[in-house]
């Protein structure tokens, strides 16, 4: 390591260590104990190893489905910042925009346009019922649907080939497989199938 240099180490996860019986989370005690003293002390050179130029950035979610609270001795070290989930109102309006502006560009007729409404607002309903539901479970705690799921579902269907979507039926037969097939994908990742 060469003089001046800084380190940057990113724990992702942060809260994802179990709780003992009494509550306590080793690995975590171990970074506590990072920030608290700047070190360790080494039990066979029987001499305290300093830490420096090292800072630590961490990212997690909200205590529940496998994520536990994270102890109020650590959390003091770090700063916070936090983001807050999209409202299905700005949801709405996001795609709404994107998939409107596809369709009208690419298809000829109000039957098309009529779609993009309806698209919007099932895809939100479907995602917001597979993330009220499946739940991350022990096996697979790390797991959780976000916003990336949802775009793409609108990915599939900005992709899809104007030569081939001959009617309206077509672009919905589209927008259903693409919500199954994305869906099923997720589902995979979030339980054993």
């Amino acid at each position: 390591m060469q003089a001046g240099t800084r380190y940057i180490v990113m724990v992702d996860d942060l809260n994802m260590p179990a709780r003992e019986k009494y509550f306590a989370q080793p690995p975590l005690e171990l970074l506590r104990q990072w920030m608290d003293h700047s070190g360790w002390y080494d039990r066979k050179l029987l001499q305290f190893r300093e830490i420096i130029d090292t800072i630590y950035v961490a990212a997690m979610g909200p205590p529940g489905g496998g994520r536990n609270p994270i102890s109020a001795r650590l959390l003091r070290h770090f700063s916070f910042m936090s983001f807050t989930t999209i409202e299905n109102e700005s949801l709405e309006r996001i795609f709404s925009t994107i998939t409107g502006s596809f369709i009208s560009a690419n298809f000829q007729g109000e039957e098309y346009s009529a779609l993009t409404q309806p698209i919007v607002e099932a895809t939100i309903e479907v995602y917001d019922t597979i993330a009220r539901e499946l739940l991350p479970t022990p096996a697979k705690s790390h797991y959780t649907f976000n916003l990336r799921d949802l775009a793409k579902v609108f990915q599939g269907i900005l992709s899809g080939d104007p030569k081939s979507i001959r009617d309206p039926n077509g672009l919905v037969r589209l927008w259903v497989r693409m919500c199954v097939y994305i869906y099923i994908v997720c589902l995979r990742e979030c339980v054993s199938l």
